[in-house]
């Protein structure tokens, strides 16, 4: 700002001044709080200024854009329609794509011998949905009259998957959904197609223990290589340490012991050990028994490193964080589930590179 404004503001003075000379009786009384309250008017002025200069701009800017052509939306309802249908639309768009890298699966080796070996990954996170449901009060909204409602809100899983070289931590296809293991785990799939998986292709999956998580993997990828997260199965032996009532160093003790025993592939004495235990804290430990027997040739840590494979899915749990939290995990949100996905296909097309395209296709349907 410069000096072209010293007289508004001298103007503006002597108003406000005589308006609380004459408004306001026993000054003399407040002159401790009397710079507050004029602070206080001068914010009401400046909130003022800045309302009507905001008007003027949005009018400005509303004539410009209506002059060339464009719509312009003045409802936030429309704007959400908006996003909505472009959500929906960018679902449609990543579910074709993934199924069409499907299909190069099918060419002959000759042609496509695919890469030797991939790396997937695949881990959940919670994101709270909403419903709408009718009050009990039967109460009205004061606008538009129309019955009050009430959100039901729940947790819900969704599963993020990455496939890609395990060489090459910056070259990934992701994948993501809020559904069951075989809908996610075939999106999955169709990913490392996308990394040129072949029949000869040796997949490495690096995963939790989740129920019938492994087994699907299993189902969709032949000839796969499982890797339980070595985190989680931490979790369990400090759990069985507790059930035993270990304490201090010997929890410690014995939970670093048993690790480095599966480390160097010696599941089979552990289990031989675990199934003797007869004191404190069976029922825990029976239990474990029963996990680790399933994923007996999946905690071999020693022979996972010398491999050069990752021993836990940290990569893919990292995602999290900024491919569905980022925008489906804010502060107070919540969504309508069936609009999760769609707003995960868009995570997606970020998340793979394919932003463009899609935006490039839509439009040359738009045109034609």
């Amino acid at each position: 700002m410069d000096s072209n404004y010293d007289n508004v503001i001298a103007e503006a003075t002597t108003l406000l001044s005589n308006a609380i000379l004459e408004n306001e009786s026993e000054l003399r009384k407040r002159v401790k709080t009397l710079d507050s309250d004029v602070k206080e008017l001068l914010r009401q002025v400046g909130l003022g200024v800045m309302a009507d200069l905001f008007r003027v701009l949005a009018e400005k800017l509303t004539a410009e854009n209506e002059s060339q052509g464009l719509k312009v939306n003045r409802r936030r309802t429309t704007v959400l329609r908006v996003v909505e249908q472009r959500a929906q639309e960018a679902e449609t768009y990543v579910q074709e794509r993934l199924a069409r890298t499907r299909e190069d699966f099918d060419e002959p080796l000759a042609t496509r011998p695919g890469a030797d070996e991939l790396l997937v990954e695949l881990d959940g996170c919670e994101i709270r949905t909403g419903t709408l449901v009718p009050a009990r009060n039967r109460k009205r909204t004061e606008v538009l009259k129309l019955p009050c409602r009430k959100r039901v809100t729940a947790w819900r899983d969704v599963r993020v998957g990455l496939a890609g070289p395990v060489s090459a931590p910056d070259e990934r296809t992701y994948a993501a959904s809020m559904s069951d293991y075989p809908r996610v785990v075939r999106q999955l799939f169709n990913a490392a197609c996308d990394q040129n998986l072949s029949s000869r292709t040796q997949v490495t999956a690096v995963a939790d223990g989740g129920n019938g998580l492994r087994e699907e993997l299993e189902a969709q990828f032949p000839g796969l290589r499982f890797v339980l997260d070595q985190p989680h199965l931490l979790e369990h032996l400090y759990e069985v340490a507790d059930a035993q009532g270990l304490k201090n160093q010997a929890r410690d003790s014995w939970v670093n012991q048993t690790l480095a025993r599966l480390d160097k592939g010696g599941v089979h004495d552990v289990l031989r050990d675990l199934r003797k235990h007869k004191g404190r804290g069976k029922k825990r430990t029976e239990r474990f028994v029963k996990h680790l027997t399933r994923f007996a040739d999946a905690v071999h840590y020693e022979a996972v490193r010398e491999a050069g494979l990752p021993q836990g899915s940290g990569e893919v749990e990292s995602c999290h964080r900024w491919l569905p939290q980022k925008r489906l995990k804010l502060p107070g949100a919540w969504w309508r589930p069936e609009m999760v996905n769609p707003m995960l296909a868009l995570r997606v097309l970020r998340a793979n590179g394919w932003w463009r395209d899609f935006w490039q296709e839509r439009a040359s349907q738009a045109a034609a």
